[in-house]
């Protein structure tokens, strides 16, 4: 279309390009943390059997949801009509799995209080929630009327 604002769309890809990168280093966190937590210290195991599980899952959907976010991001830029709606999806599971991964390590966190008396940290749990601000602003702007429209061929 000619005479359309390109701005929009250019932010939510670059956003998304950022969250991708959230999203990949996350994996690499949830992935080493899955496998760190699955051994044993000292002959005890210490961390809950469902948390390597989890963290395994996230990991591996962080990783999927990294290249949905760069693809939807390149698409947007070539202003491919399923760019912006990539995007959001890969924006919404980002959303979807940073608040699976910080209710399971919150849960976590409160068995090994509970269980060994460690003092849990809650500045972690602070950070992790600040982080959702990026994959939510890059949903919002690969959903307004004008990203949109300027990818609309």
């Amino acid at each position: 279309m000619a005479g359309t604002n390109n701005t929009t769309a250019v932010i939510a890809a670059i956003l998304a390009f950022l969250t991708s990168a959230t999203c990949l280093w996350g994996a690499f966190g949830a992935l080493l943390g899955g496998a760190l937590t699955s051994s044993t210290i000292y002959g005890v195991d210490i961390f809950p059997g469902w948390f390597t599980a989890t963290m395994l899952i996230v990991g591996l959907a962080n990783l999927a949801l990294g290249a949905l976010l760069i693809t939807g991001g390149v698409f947007t830029l070539k202003r491919k009509r399923k760019g912006p709606a990539l995007v959001a999806v890969g924006a919404g599971g980002t959303i979807v799995f940073s608040i699976v991964s910080l209710v399971a390590t919150i849960a976590m966190a409160n068995e090994l209080v509970g269980d060994y008396g460690l003092v849990s940290s809650a500045g972690s749990h602070v950070v992790t929630a600040m982080q959702l601000m990026l994959p939510i602003a890059t949903l919002v702007l690969a959903l307004v009327a004008p990203t949109r429209r300027h990818c609309a061929l």
